[in-house]
């Protein structure tokens, strides 16, 4: 798959492909997604784009694994652990094996029907069919892919960060049965990862996403800010 932003190369996808067969043949798992990663998410997406992508995916992986824990599981990072602690789910290009291809278009037609025109499957159209593969047992692997300094096209620039953050993870998050009290740790330690909070201008928006999310769980606590120096 590949969103319409015109930021893909072809000749990137033989590397998706041979992690995929090499995923296939090593887990005999039928439920595959591999990511093409970005080295950099902040030159083709901008600095406020970038990390609410960074914050939403540091949260998923989280309230997967807490999914996955209740469930006895632990899903697994061998896949991408050279790119980091979280794969890149945000990424619009991605090779699905048929088995989680088939899931990803299932999930986004019930979500489409869901929200004012569409929108959850319009802003979580990467979100959804992940956390579904996922949480039924699915693997993730990543390998980077060539983007460019700026997106050629967007559909996303100035989109409310409530309607284009906020609500897909809080879908996942009830979606995950992640309670407020747990969702607030994962909110707050990847928001204190980000530039968000400690920017005069983004603070404020930042702290509205969290609100939303934790007010959709039914509550959760003050955000903790961390140590008063470091």
């Amino acid at each position: 798959t590949r969103d319409s932003d015109g930021d893909h190369r072809l000749h990137d996808l033989p590397s998706l492909l041979q992690l995929a067969e090499q995923m296939a043949a090593e887990t005999g798992n039928p439920l595959l997604i591999v990511s093409g990663g970005r080295t950099d998410r902040m030159r083709p997406l901008g600095l406020e784009r970038a990390e609410y992508e960074g914050l939403t995916d540091r949260v998923l992986w989280q309230a997967l694994q807490f999914q996955a824990a209740g469930a006895g599981r632990q899903i697994g990072s061998a896949y991408f652990a050279a790119y980091g602690d979280r794969p890149d789910i945000q990424s619009g290009y991605k090779l699905y094996s048929r088995e989680a291809a088939r899931m990803a278009a299932d999930s986004l037609k019930a979500a489409s029907r869901s929200g004012r025109n569409g929108g959850l499957a319009r802003c979580g159209v990467e979100t959804i069919p992940a956390v579904e593969i996922l949480a039924a047992g699915g693997e993730i692997g990543v390998v980077t892919r060539r983007t460019s300094q700026g997106q050629p096209v967007s559909g996303y620039r100035g989109i409310d960060a409530v309607t284009m953050y906020a609500e897909p993870l809080l879908w996942a998050l009830r979606r995950l049965e992640v309670p407020g009290d747990a969702a607030a740790a994962m909110l707050d330690g990847a928001l204190l990862r980000s530039s968000l909070p400690f920017d005069y201008e983004r603070r404020a928006k930042a702290l509205e996403v969290r609100a939303h999310v934790l007010d959709g769980l039914g509550g959760g606590p003050a955000m903790v800010w961390g140590g008063r120096s470091f």
